[in-house]
């Protein structure tokens, strides 16, 4: 995705991101399959970008099914990964266990909309 910004007669291609949507799938089964206990293969069965979002991060709206203690779950999910090095970054270092523990923060202590954050990974 990209958004072309011109000041001053300079033009200037600003790359948010390239992400292969088919390898962050299969990346994210393998991943997810470490953290919900399943017994057996994660599958992402829909994977997309949303219609709008910031330029601060990659985000990914996913459905995903998987078999735990003999039960089938379900559940729709919004991965947020770093920016990528090729993209134009908005702060300087990407803090994402910062930015989920602030979310967390939010969700107990006041009366607003805030997605519950149920995993952080720090590795690339």
């Amino acid at each position: 995705m990209s958004q072309d910004v011109t000041a001053d007669d300079v033009k200037t291609d600003i790359i948010t991101s390239t992400t292969d949507l088919d390898e962050v799938r299969a990346r994210l089964e393998t991943w997810l399959a470490e953290r919900v206990g399943s017994t057996g293969p994660v599958r992402v069965t829909s994977i997309r970008r949303p219609e709008s979002s910031g330029m601060s991060s990659i985000s990914v709206l996913l459905d995903a099914e998987w078999t735990a203690d003999g039960h089938d779950e379900r559940a729709e999910l919004v991965a947020r990964l770093a920016p990528e090095a090729s993209s134009f970054p908005v702060f300087p270092d990407y803090d994402l266990a910062g930015q989920a523990a602030v979310m967390r923060a939010v969700r107990e202590r006041a009366d607003l909309p805030v997605p519950d954050v149920r995993w952080v990974e720090d590795s690339p």
